[in-house]
């Protein structure tokens, strides 16, 4: 596994602790996007269409997470 692959899953593993506390029945993780050492991961409700409920950053460095909306 490349080490930016791995990062990317650590990101995706925090996003769903967080969304394991503070989510909603109905949200899920959706798109993460990495902008340089910050990852930016969408909670969306699955709802059709789904739609972003929050936006939150996760620092790659020490995994602090951020929640932006």
């Amino acid at each position: 596994m490349s080490r930016s692959a791995f990062r990317w899953a650590e990101a995706k593993t925090i996003a769903e602790a967080w969304l394991a506390e503070h989510g909603a029945p109905g949200w899920q993780v959706g798109k993460i996007r990495q902008i340089h050492r910050v990852y930016m991961v969408s909670i969306v409700d699955v709802a059709r269409p789904p739609t972003v409920v929050h936006q939150i950053a996760i620092t790659s460095g020490n995994g602090l997470v951020v929640v932006l909306n």
